[in-house]
Order: structure tokens, then sequence, then C-alpha cells
């Protein structure tokens, strides 16, 4: 079967367990909290979020104890800026928001003008700490360059997520028509990895019954 990806993320998570039907997460989050120099939570600051893609802005204020969030965000790159009277504009530029995650954006604001802006380069590769999932990404320059077998089976890129086997056939062509492979990351059993496109689960079927439906 031939697929074509233009504007597809490949997720790939680890879990202890898959039920048989898994919500589907098409967004993701992002939290933070606003500090003083001396680390005291500054409430009532401004928060905005500017979409790179979209160029559409959403705010938010940060409530008594500082922090702040911004749920169901389209997966993109973001611009956050912070302000608060008092206190120099705190800047983030190129927050990468995922489906299914959350990115954390503290801010510490320094004693200023508004006028005066502290900016930040957000890191290549931001680290998930609001939840104890082991997860990776594969973007849709990733699908459309690199080149694939033949099949174009998208699984077969899942080689280059680090602790993943080589993933592999798992029945026959007339059992398994789709030609869907299983494959184990770090140790793991074929049957605790969870592949999302553009946050929506994509479930492997398990076994064929000899009516040729799929046994989860």
């Amino acid at each position: 079967m031939f697929r074509t990806f233009h504007a597809a993320l490949v997720l790939l998570t680890v879990m202890c367990s898959i039920p048989r039907l898994d919500a589907q997460v098409l967004y993701g989050s992002i939290v933070g909290t606003v500090t003083d120099q001396a680390g005291a939570s500054v409430p009532g600051a401004k928060i905005r979020i500017t979409s790179r893609g979209t160029t559409q802005s959403r705010e938010a204020e940060t409530d008594s104890a500082g922090t702040y969030t911004f749920p169901s965000l389209a997966p993109d790159m973001y611009d956050v800026v912070v302000t608060r009277q008092g206190f120099q504009t705190f800047s983030v530029r190129g927050t990468n928001v995922e489906a299914g995650g959350t990115i954390r954006v503290d801010a510490a604001l320094k004693i200023g003008g508004v006028d005066t802006t502290v900016e930040v380069a957000a890191e290549a590769a931001t680290l998930q700490t609001e939840n104890g999932e082991v997860r990776s990404a594969i973007n849709s320059t990733t699908l459309e360059s690199i080149p694939t077998p033949i099949g174009r089976n998208y699984q077969n890129l899942l080689i280059t997520v680090p602790g993943v086997m080589p993933p592999a056939n798992q029945h026959s062509v007339a059992a398994n028509p789709s030609r869907g492979l299983t494959f184990n990351v770090n140790g793991t059993t074929r049957n605790s990895n969870n592949v999302r496109i553009d946050g929506t689960s994509q479930p492997m079927c398990r076994a064929w019954t000899r009516s040729k439906r799929c046994r989860w």
C-alpha cells in the first residue's frame, strides 16, 4: 500500500499499557511560572504567545502563584513574550510545541522598564518535564525527505528513533494486507508502543482471525 504524508507528524510514545480505545491528542500545551530576581512569584504578569505558522496570538495572565497555561495549542513554533509593569520584557523565540506535548517556559523577570527586552532563544530540543512519557517525534520534513523501502510504509522510518529495533513484518501478506510492521523500543514488548500521526493514535493489529478480522 502506497501512503503519502505531506504535513504529518509521527509521534512514538513508550507506555506501560495501551488501551484499545486511546484518546486522540491533537494539541499541545505551554505552561510556566513567572518569578522575579529573588525567586518570588509574580502574579498579574501578561503572557502573549504567537504562532509562527499562522501569526495568531493568544494572551493569558499569571495567577496568584505566578503560573500560567496555554492548553489546546496546534503543533507549531511559538514566540512567548512576558510583560509586567516595573519589569523588563522577557521573550523566548521559537518554542516548539508538538501534538500531545506539554512544554514549560519559565520566566525570571528583571527590574526595569517594559521597553527593555531580555530575549532568550528556545532550546533546539526542549526537555519534556511535565509527565513521565518517553517520546520521540518524526517531523513532516523527515517523512517527505528520507527514502523508504518499497511500499512507502512510514513505520520504516522508526529506525531513526533512538532505541527502536528495526521494524519487521509481523504476519504474512494474506493475514496483513496493510503490511503493518512490528518493533520493540528499549527492550519493551511490541504491545507497549503507541504511534500517533498528527496526534491521532494508529492502532496496529496484533493478530487476524479466520474471518479476517483484526484481533487487538
